[in-house]
């Protein structure tokens, strides 16, 4: 019930040590409860979503939470990364074709990034 009184701020810092302790359904909740301010949601939030549903096996809502990220920074480090990170989860669906799609925008933000040139070798071939 007191988390129904919580600001934006104060569900990512229960959210964050709760994290910190192990407690990863409770983060999880949290920055779930956290969305409800959507003026306010950072691509922290989606981020971290993507990576507990991820952990998960839950690809579907990790892919939706990613790509939220990525539409939501501007940094195109982060960016790359989370196309990465989509490509990766195309490629364990078998999606080749999407995957080899974002692998090409990853790499085009960030030609150093390692692993996703690394993965893209792998599914050419």
């Amino acid at each position: 019930l007191l988390v129904n009184q919580m600001s934006f701020a104060e569900l990512q810092n229960a959210s964050a040590l709760c994290a910190e302790k192990g407690f990863y359904t409770c983060a999880e909740k949290l920055l779930k409860k956290s969305l409800e301010y959507k003026n306010s949601v950072t691509t922290d939030v989606y981020l971290n979503l993507g990576n507990f549903d991820e952990s998960q096996g839950m690809s579907s809502s990790a892919l939706d939470y990613y790509s939220k990220a990525a539409n939501s920074t501007t940094d195109n480090f982060l960016k790359s990364d989370l196309y990465y990170r989509i490509a990766n989860i195309s490629v364990s669906k078998n999606d080749l074709k999407n995957a080899r799609l974002y692998l090409d925008y990853a790499i085009s933000l960030n030609p150093g990034h390692v692993k996703a040139n690394l993965l893209k070798k792998q599914i050419r071939n």
